[in-house]
């Protein structure tokens, strides 16, 4: 929820041009990385210290599988602080309709993405998941677009480097979410294997860490 957040203040903000929306991403960040800490001495406590439970259960692999998602939120917080500090000098300087139209699109459509990829993580959706990899945005023909614009002089160079660094987080973000999906994929595919051979001494058990996930998505 708190990387939503983020998400969706910095898309609002570059599509209706007003950095003022932008004024909680301070503290919002440091609320994905407190929580991000939390949870990282959490899973390190249980690895070290293992205490069986008889109402939930979380293995190593788990554990590992949680380490990986919190390294790849941690690097979609910093990409998505990238793009925002980068919107002030694309509004200021005017970047063409088309392009911010299109620039706009491309991170709505990334934000539904990362959401999906959360979800199918969650859920254990390998459906979603295996859309989620057969999706990607072509970032490659906005730079494009965005070169053709400089070589017409409808774009400053400064505005094309920041531009730029938009799409390289953008690019990034996507990336995280093909990572994110298939270790969705991986974790259904375990479960699936339990649940065809159950350990009749052992209980339906849910993972402790289900909750603070969808938190800080």
């Amino acid at each position: 929820n708190v990387i939503m957040s983020l998400f969706t203040e910095t898309v609002s903000a570059l599509e209706k041009q007003n950095v003022d929306l932008l004024k909680g991403l301070t503290r919002r960040t440091q609320d994905s990385k407190r929580l991000s800490l939390v949870t990282k001495r959490l899973l390190r406590s249980i690895i070290l210290f293992p205490q069986p439970s008889p109402t939930e259960e979380i293995t190593l692999i788990d554990c590992v599988d949680y380490l990986q998602i919190l390294h790849i939120t941690a690097e979609v917080t910093e990409d998505l602080k990238k793009i925002a500090e980068n919107i002030n000098q694309l509004i200021d300087h005017k970047l063409p309709a088309s392009l911010m139209k299109l620039l706009v699109e491309t991170s709505t459509g990334i934000k539904k993405l990362y959401d999906d990829s959360i979800q199918a993580l969650l859920g254990k959706d390998i459906p979603l998941a295996n859309n989620i990899l057969d999706t990607s945005f072509n970032l490659a023909n906005l730079w494009s677009l965005c070169l053709k614009a400089n070589e017409k002089s409808e774009l400053s160079s400064l505005t094309l480097a920041n531009v730029r660094l938009v799409i390289g987080s953008l690019e990034q973000i996507q990336q995280h979410t093909h990572e994110i999906a298939n270790i969705s994929i991986d974790r259904a595919e375990a479960a699936d294997a339990r649940s065809s051979t159950p350990d009749p001494s052992s209980k339906t058990k849910q993972s402790i860490f289900g909750k603070k996930l969808g938190n800080m998505r």
